[in-house]
């Protein structure tokens, strides 16, 4: 999806932009549309330059150092990613496992609500970012979105709000877990 040239230390990667698909930069914030779907993110673009043409986006870095370098290629994988989300959608799948206590996980407004926790009365919160959506089957959890990093935050944020402190997670195995991702 993007290639990588290296000349005289100085990083450029190529992200191709597929048929259909719109990549537009002002100031800061790059814009992805296609196939009816838009994406965007506001970006720190003060160690790289992009241009946009051709029908694929370079991004280069301003100077030889190793952390331009990095940024320059950190910067053409979230393009890449908001490319592939206007075709596509990110799924992450999330298993509830228990032992002792039985979990009670439901979906209100935009939190995810983890009862029964370990027993205790009170419940735990997830928050869920803006763009993704959360389904609850039973035991099983899927978490879609077209933003990648929406989808991948709102799994971490419900993961995160299952875990304990100060317990060995040999023996204490409640809580969910990310069992698939893209």
């Amino acid at each position: 999806m993007f290639t990588e040239k290296k000349c005289c230390k100085m990083a450029e990667r190529q992200v191709e932009i597929p048929k259909g698909a719109k990549v537009t930069l002002s100031s800061d914030t790059i814009t992805v549309e296609g196939n009816g779907k838009k994406i965007e993110k506001l970006l720190d673009l003060r160690s790289v330059g992009l241009e946009i043409g051709d029908g694929k986006v370079i991004v280069k870095s301003v100077d030889e150092k190793k952390k331009s370098t990095q940024t320059a290629g950190t910067i053409a994988a979230i393009i890449k990613n908001m490319v592939l989300g206007t075709t596509q959608e990110f799924s992450y799948k999330l298993k509830v496992e228990h032992k002792h206590f039985p979990l009670k996980v439901t979906v209100k407004g935009d939190s995810v609500e983890i009862g029964n926790y370990l027993g205790t009365k009170s419940n735990r919160y997830a928050k869920i970012v803006q763009g993704a959506k959360v389904d609850v089957k039973g035991a099983d959890i899927t978490v879609k979105s077209n933003d990648k990093n929406a989808a991948g935050q709102t799994a971490a944020n419900i993961e995160n709000a299952s875990k304990q402190a100060r317990l060995c997670d040999r023996k204490f195995l409640d809580g969910i877990y990310i069992v698939e991702k893209p």
